[in-house]
């Protein structure tokens, strides 16, 4: 019987933990933020979307991209690539920019092609790939578990 009682209380003690875990995600949404703002830089690097899809070329280089080699879209001073943060709270995360004109290059206009860049579209659903959006789960659920801060990516 003092097995058995033991075993609940062991289990007990580990539901707790996973409560309290739970009630400040935090630590484990700043790794994800982080990891997050790495993914939508990488997508600068590569000229491409979330879901792997290449960005539309420059109809024509600016003056100044002329002699630089082949032109990349969406890096033209790198305010916009640097301006990708994260801010993450006890339940949440946020990702994005304070840049203006990140909506036009996201959704795209009459006149600019959309290059989106952050992987959700514009009802605020997940564009990244499948692989990615599971290990996000994978990485939340394995630090609710044990409490585990790895990376998501």
């Amino acid at each position: 019987m003092t097995i058995e009682e033991e075993g609940i209380e062991d289990g007990l003690e580990k539901l707790r933990a996973m409560e309290q875990r739970m009630a400040n995600m935090s630590p484990i949404l700043r790794v994800i933020g982080a990891d997050l703002v790495e993914l939508i830089d990488s997508n600068f690097d590569k000229s491409t979307a979330p879901d792997g899809t290449l960005w539309a070329p420059l109809k024509a280089p600016r003056r100044h991209q002329r002699d630089t080699g082949p032109p990349k879209p969406l890096i033209d001073t790198g305010r916009l690539r640097r301006s990708i943060t994260y801010q993450a709270g006890r339940r949440h995360v946020d990702v994005g920019t304070n840049v203006v004109y990140a909506g036009t290059h996201q959704w795209g206009t009459v006149h600019v092609p959309a290059r989106p860049f952050v992987p959700i579209d514009i009802e605020g659903n997940w564009t990244g790939s499948l692989v990615e959006l599971e290990f996000i789960k994978r990485t939340v659920t394995r630090w609710i578990e044990t409490g585990s801060l790895s990376g998501a990516f």
